[in-house]
């Protein structure tokens, strides 16, 4: 956070200092530009602050309607290795 606001700090200097500013190819900004892009940097924090809470509450609720489909992949997964140790003991010939 300190060093967004310190970059910010540093951007804002340089465009609005008049001969650093032209310098870099653009100009000064006015009261409205200032607002769109404190409003534009303020809404875009503020989007990602709640995106992230809603990606926690997201994946807690995948990760619990999903837990009893892994379950239930564990237990077929088990099955076919049983049911291949089952066939292959039944495919060795027998020794007599």
């Amino acid at each position: 956070m300190l060093t967004a606001l310190g970059s910010a700090g540093v951007l804002a200097v340089l465009v609005q200092t008049p001969g650093l500013s032209h310098l870099f190819g653009c100009r000064p900004l006015g009261p409205l530009g200032w607002a769109g892009a404190v409003g534009s940097s303020a809404a875009a924090t503020a989007t990602s602050a709640l995106l992230s809470a809603v990606d926690e509450k997201v994946e807690a609720f995948v990760a619990k309607r999903t837990a009893p489909l892994k379950a239930v992949v564990k237990q077929a997964a088990d099955a076919k290795d049983k049911l291949a140790g089952q066939l292959e003991a039944l495919a060795k010939p027998a020794h007599g």
